[in-house]
């Protein structure tokens, strides 16, 4: 059970962020300064700096959980139902694109950028880090449903094939990041051939 004083901070904390958000989406991210959301929050400059040292942080904080919320409806209702685990994993996949895909992508590479410059330890690196372990933790789940059913092998490490599947979506995560003119029907259908190939039977993929 958390203390007074730490329940006061979390809800800060939580200000900030709404704050953010609505300035964000009114005023435009580079237009809106952190003086404004202090002024939001009715706090000092100085206090929300504690918080969040840029507004990139408050930023990759939102992006974050907005795929933390998705991944989280994923889980209480699931994605559309599918048959086989190729066309699960990419359900998966699909969901988890198309819940930053009306982003601003010259944001979302500089959230990108700020999370990897900053490292996994601190605030938006590591929140970052927790977005991509949720990520991958549900394409675990997702291909251990198959095998429990006998749908996917009962020999195959469910943790490598969905690694391997995280690392290809991931790849042309970076790789639509930063083609504006990369379409995101395209990439997903690359991401399909992928995991196609990733989950194949050893005998299948022998020419």
């Amino acid at each position: 059970m958390i203390g007074l004083r730490e329940r006061k901070r979390l809800q800060r904390r939580e200000l900030i962020l709404s704050c953010g958000d609505r300035l964000f989406g009114d005023r435009g991210f580079d237009v809106t300064t952190m003086d404004a959301i202090a002024a939001c929050a009715d706090i000092s400059p100085a206090t929300l700096y504690n918080f969040f040292p840029t507004k990139l942080d408050i930023l990759t904080e939102l992006f974050g959980r907005r795929i933390q919320d998705r991944l989280a409806r994923i889980d209480s209702v699931g994605v559309a139902p599918a048959d086989d685990p190729v066309s699960a994993a990419h359900d998966l996949v699909t969901a988890i694109f198309e819940s930053f895909a009306d982003f601003d992508r010259g944001l979302l590479r500089r959230v990108t950028l700020n999370a990897l410059n900053e490292g996994p330890t601190r605030d938006a690196g590591a929140r970052y880090v927790l977005a991509e372990s949720e990520m991958l933790e549900a394409l675990v789940a997702a291909l251990r449903r198959f095998q429990d059913e006998g749908t996917l092998e009962s020999g195959r490490c469910v943790e490598d094939l969905a690694a391997a599947i995280f690392a290809c979506a991931n790849g042309e995560y970076y790789v639509w990041l930063g083609d504006d003119d990369a379409q995101l029907a395209t990439v997903l259908a690359k991401i399909r051939r992928h995991i196609a190939i990733i989950l194949a039977t050893p005998q299948a993929r022998r020419p």
